[in-house]
């Protein structure tokens, strides 16, 4: 029986029945309406009509673990199950959370490349447009073809996702999404408003109160759940709370325990877990009664809870936590044994005891591990002194170059952020190079947004430095411009531009000037003459400089087209030697630029022959 005729003929299962009521080291209990409103989108999302959930809610209050066990009973009823997390730490490459998605979607046609963002979706996209041939290669998509470079990439996806859900109905997680780029989120909409007629249940959870803070990520969000099914999550009622306690511990705890227990978490099941670690340390569930609640040491807040249980373990696990923490949520043993001192060939032992005390978890990739709740390490980083956080962040940034030295790909904006945080004397010119890389990379994935963080960072770290040079911020403002126009911030990117042209004033280049003026030339405004560009055009075409007649015809052309309805004879004399020029550059792009503004600039119903140009 194929795993559509096993979910199909599926029926209540002993998994099913025990689904809401699981026990286990962590309760899950309550929840049973958001359950059934999630278990009831697999009939739909198998009979051809995709189904999208979001799931939010505060830190801890359950988004994970009610994500967790619907994807245990989709297993059980014969679903195929992808997760893709994002990188809560920050930094991480575009797409990430797609790309741990798709990994399992191609299996092993990338093993040179399994964390190249521009490989992998560039196999995605290829895996639909040429089944026939065995090379894959790297998607590469200009600028000026942001729109329709996108389009094709996130359809190719969704292709490539529906074509997997054939063979086996799928569900797919996409956790934290609070913590995802730009990028991820637009691929999530264009994804979640394609679903008719796919065999897939897609599921995200985020942190509704954080992405309020995000107002471009808000939004795009915004967008995605007119596609979706929003279920919020709150915390647990008194009776649940007395459900968990009994769950996750054997037995009752007395009515006067538990309401203050109630009333201090405030049902929160994260919050409920940590506290009742703690209670127990000290004594016996049965004995607490009513004359000893009082006595009870109750933490006032998640992260004090946290912080006590982390001091019950050894000493050792307390100094890789702390190194943990500071790489992020995620983290590799390979990258924590060169950072720790000192040295230790049993750290794979102290990890193991972090696991066995349920604060760190071992991921699916060999030697990869993640603490297996995010604000765990928010709560030890916070506590770092600002000099131990310098310190650590050193060690990993000079630790991560040597590991990565052969694929620094993946890895370069993390590799700037711990450099950046390091602030040694040095360092801010090692985050820019890797931030303008890890720009460069996003523009090649099409994750235009993404750049454009990137680069708006480089420039603050400059700004923060001595080495805010004219000539350095006159690049970081054009790469910076060009992505704001891929990601269609025309006005953001017209500004720049034009405080690029005006550095390139001042340095006296008029290569630099005319190339700031035909990137302003690619932002025009609608409707009006735009005189900020005529002013723009008129003084790169006067500096001169090495211009190549390329350059200057697109300038003369893009002039003409903006002095049409201001000053007509002089739009057609530019526009006329902007021609001359295209054909003597014996180039056909130029041309067609040419043709094209030159068209914008002396098309009228009295002059139809302007073609024979």
């Amino acid at each position: 029986m194929s795993s559509r005729d096993a979910f199909e003929s599926g029926s209540a299962s002993a998994d099913e029945q025990k689904f809401l009521v699981r026990s286990s080291v962590s309760a899950f209990v309550g929840r049973a309406q958001e359950s059934e409103e999630l278990v009831a989108g697999f009939a739909p999302a198998l009979q051809g009509h995709g189904q999208v959930f979001l799931i939010c809610g505060e830190p801890g209050i359950g988004k994970t673990r009610i994500a967790d066990e619907i994807s245990d009973l989709a297993r059980a009823r014969g679903m195929r199950v992808l997760w893709g997390r994002c990188w809560e730490a920050g930094d991480s490459p575009p797409y990430w959370p797609w790309i741990e998605v798709l990994r399992e979607c191609i299996g092993d046609r990338t093993p040179d490349a399994a964390l190249d963002p521009v490989a992998i979706l560039g196999i995605a996209r290829q895996t639909e447009s040429s089944s026939n041939t065995s090379e894959r290669t790297r998607v590469s998509i200009a600028p000026e073809e942001s729109d329709l470079g996108r389009f094709a990439l996130y359809e190719a996806t969704t292709l490539l996702l529906k074509r997997t859900a054939e063979s086996s109905p799928l569900l797919i997680v996409l956790d934290d999404l609070h913590a995802a780029d730009a990028a991820s989120l637009q691929l999530l909409r264009f994804v979640a408003h394609s679903l008719r007629g796919s065999s897939i249940l897609l599921i995200g959870t985020y942190r509704d109160v954080e992405i309020k803070t995000a107002p471009q990520l808000s939004a795009i969000l915004a967008e995605i759940s007119r596609d979706a099914h929003t279920i919020k999550l709150h915390g647990l009622d008194r009776k649940d709370v007395g459900k968990f306690v009994r769950a996750s511990r054997g037995r009752d705890l007395g009515e006067e325990a538990l309401e203050v227990l109630y009333r201090t978490t405030g049902g929160n099941p994260f919050f409920l877990n940590e506290t009742l670690r703690l209670v127990l340390a000290e004594q016996n569930l049965g004995n607490i009664s009513p004359e000893s609640i009082k006595k009870l040491v109750i933490p006032d807040t998640v992260r004090a809870a946290i912080r006590r249980r982390i001091e019950l373990v050894p000493a050792a696990v307390q100094d890789a936590l702390r190194i943990g923490a500071a790489i992020g949520v995620e983290f590799d043993l390979a990258l924590l044994q060169r950072v720790i001192e000192p040295k230790t060939a049993s750290l794979l032992d102290i990890v193991e005891q972090g696991i066995a005390a349920e604060l760190l978890s071992e991921q699916a990739t060999r030697g990869s591990y993640r603490f297996v709740h995010s604000l765990t390490a928010e709560t030890i980083y916070r506590d770092l002194e600002a000099g131990e956080r310098l310190r650590l962040h050193q060690k990993i940034a000079s630790a991560m170059e040597s590991l990565y030295e052969t694929n620094p790909a993946p890895h370069l904006a993390e590799i700037a952020r711990h450099f950046s945080a390091a602030d040694i004397a040095g360092g801010s010119a090692k985050t820019i190079d890797y931030l303008r890389r890890a720009a460069r990379q996003a523009m090649d994935s099409l994750a235009y947004e993404e750049a454009v963080r990137l680069l708006q960072a480089a420039l603050r770290s400059m700004e923060s430095s001595d080495i805010d040079t004219e000539e350095l911020r006159y690049d970081l403002l054009m790469e910076a411009s060009e992505a704001l126009t891929a990601s269609g911030l025309i006005s953001q990117a017209r500004h720049a531009f034009e405080e690029a042209g005006r550095l390139a004033h001042k340095l006296g280049d008029g290569d630099k000037l005319a190339r700031a003026a035909l990137g302003r030339a690619g932002t025009p405004s609608e409707n009006e003459v735009d005189q900020t560009l005529v002013g723009v055009l008129d003084d790169a075409l006067a500096a001169g400089g090495t211009q190549d007649i390329s350059t200057r015809a697109k300038m003369l052309a893009r002039l003409g087209s903006e002095l049409k309805w201001s000053h007509v004879e002089r739009a057609h004399s530019v526009t006329a030697e902007a021609l001359e020029l295209a054909k003597k550059s014996g180039d056909a792009l130029t041309r067609i630029y040419v043709f094209y503004w030159g068209n914008v600039a002396t098309w009228s119903v009295d002059n139809l022959n302007f073609e024979s140009y």
